[in-house]
């Protein structure tokens, strides 16, 4: 080695840096702007969700339960800031890997940021059918609440928000473009599995609903309001019957009995009169 070639060599490594120092200088700064872009539309996305109550709206209708359900511990609004800064944070990472010349990784994130808008979209209708799968079932459950002769009115809201749910896992996985063959797969267990449940469910605790209809349609035949009723110690006048259940008015006041006391003991029965005058 001659005297000359370390200085050689020295310039060589310098010329080389020096070659690269625009390239690395504009990947830098094509950094610095990035995150500042990233960090301006954060803040822009969550002002202008709580400005618009996009927020408020969404959280009424259930959404913030879902986030929760979900494992996400902040709101509709800090949701849409990262989502649109995670947009912008890609799209600077794939300028700087085309920037330093790295293609590989440039085309493999240019494919990313073309998939984000199906993605996204997919999240938006799963999201939108988790909350009103959750709206829905809360509906059902108030209505059925309401109504006599609905006995099970959560499992029935149970019924309605996973088929609304199994709707849109389907519809948000066709539109991410992911294999439907095992997501049908998978629904047909869960359907089949809730079947059976809703069916053994239902053979434990619908015979003695079904039971009870049974009594109120056979005391219905039996005794008429306005009768004269003793059952046991108990002494009335039968009102009126409800869904599985019959009304007496004693002297202490109104009575609700079951309709099958009715069938499974000795009632004695003094008879409406007809005109008036003689028993019926």
């Amino acid at each position: 080695m001659t005297s000359h070639e370390p200085t050689v060599i020295l310039q060589a490594t310098w010329l080389r840096v020096a070659s690269l120092l625009p390239t690395l200088g504009a990947a830098l700064l094509t950094a610095i702007v990035g995150l500042l872009l990233a960090w301006a539309v954060h803040r822009l996305l969550a002002l202008g969700i709580r400005k618009l109550r996009v927020d408020a709206a969404l959280e009424k209708m259930g959404a913030s339960r879902v986030l929760y359900g979900l494992g996400l511990r902040f709101g509709i609004d800090q949701l849409g800031a990262r989502l649109g800064a995670a947009v912008v944070l890609v799209l600077t990472a794939s300028a700087i890997m085309d920037i330093l010349g790295l293609t590989y990784l440039s085309v493999g994130l240019a494919g990313l940021v073309a998939y984000l808008p199906q993605f996204l979209s997919g999240v938006v209708i799963l999201v939108g059918g988790l909350i009103l799968a959750d709206l829905l079932r809360s509906i059902a459950v108030r209505l059925g609440k309401d109504r006599d002769d609905l006995a099970a009115p959560r499992m029935a809201g149970e019924i309605v928000y996973y088929v609304v749910l199994a709707v849109a896992v389907t519809l948000a996985a066709e539109q991410a473009g992911l294999d439907l063959e095992l997501i049908h797969d998978l629904l047909l267990v869960g359907i089949g599995t809730a079947a059976a449940a809703f069916g053994l469910a239902f053979a434990l605790a619908g015979q003695h609903s079904l039971r009870s209809l049974i009594a109120r349609h056979y005391a219905e035949r039996l005794y008429l309001p306005g009768d004269s009723l003793r059952v046991g110690d108990l002494q009335g006048v039968l009102v009126h019957y409800d869904t599985v259940t019959a009304t007496l008015a004693t002297d202490e006041g109104e009575v609700t009995l079951p309709c099958t006391l009715l069938l499974d003991q000795a009632v004695l029965v003094e008879r409406v009169p007809v005109d008036g005058n003689a028993p019926r």
